[in-house]
């Protein structure tokens, strides 16, 4: 299999691939496919065995084990790793395999595994790291907005690598149909904007969901709901808008989803589009 991997951080960048001074080797590559589950099971009293209670993906663990296959380059190699292995620094694996194009925030955890002879053969480096969110993302984000009063045009929209052919239709000016062509749920941010006059009380809805700001959005004026894990919200110029304690600040289901805006008033003046990054169970 052709590859290439990035593990990137302050301290520099480390490039493995066939082609390299860097190759990984056979079975090297743990972590990377998909994700460790964990389930909690309730003995059910009425019949044999059990149902599930909670459900939920681990953080990932990765290690890459590879070597340096120039012996004249090893120090330089060595120092690098180590610098890389700062628990104390983010970090980030990018792969290119199977014809696309993820990459995954991480930790190093632990210190290296470097083997050397010191006689010029190949030194031989394991590399350990934990990923507290376990998903792979894609590299760029995904853009959609509705054709301003064109029904049920198709457009494409801002394509991530390797991820195939992804279209978007228009339902009128106030729906988006938007396609997740990843394999989990994803939060996303929504910029609402009103042009030719306010819009008084907006919503946002997806299946049944909705996310209802305060207030009115004067002309000129433009929100963002964030629906991303541990930021929502929704934001004027950085500063938090309040929202209806109803709202459910929903996520973007693997597959088709339709999202609306709807106003109690000057729903013809708001414009709005969506961007988010698809999750992926594996590399």
């Amino acid at each position: 299999m052709d590859y290439k991997i990035r593990i990137t951080a302050d301290a520099g960048t480390l490039t493995l691939s066939p082609r390299s001074v860097c190759r990984v080797l056979d079975g090297g590559l743990r972590g990377f496919d998909a994700p460790e589950g964990e389930v909690s099971l309730k003995n059910a009293a009425a019949e044999s065995g059990g149902y599930p209670v909670t459900r939920r993906i681990r953080s990932r663990d990765l290690s890459v084990t590879f070597e340096v296959a120039d012996g004249a380059a090893v120090s330089r190699y060595r120092d690098l790793v180590m610098r890389l292995a700062d628990p104390c620094a983010d970090a980030e694996i990018e792969t290119e395999m199977w014809g696309r194009t993820r990459r995954i925030s991480v930790i190093p955890d632990g210190a290296p595994e470097i083997t050397y002879s010191g006689r010029g053969e190949p030194m031989r480096v394991r590399m350990d790291f934990t990923a507290p969110n376990p998903f792979f993302t894609g590299t760029a984000p995904v853009i959609a907005s509705p054709a301003s009063g064109t029904a049920l045009l198709s457009f494409p929209l801002t394509m991530l690598s390797g991820a195939g052919a992804v279209t978007g239709m228009t339902a009128g000016r106030s729906a988006l149909r938007v396609f997740n062509p990843g394999d989990a749920e994803c939060g996303f941010r929504l910029k609402l904007r009103s042009v030719g006059g306010p819009v008084t009380k907006p919503m946002i809805s997806c299946r049944g969901l909705h996310i209802r700001p305060f207030g009115v959005l004067v002309e000129g004026g433009e929100w963002t709901v964030v629906t991303e894990p541990g930021k929502k919200g929704i934001f004027e110029n950085g500063s938090s808008v309040g929202f209806y304690s109803d709202s459910t600040f929903f996520g973007l289901l693997p597959g088709e989803n339709l999202i609306s805006v709807s106003a109690t008033g000057g729903a013809q003046n708001a414009v709005f589009e969506t961007e988010f990054t698809p999750l992926y169970f594996g590399a």
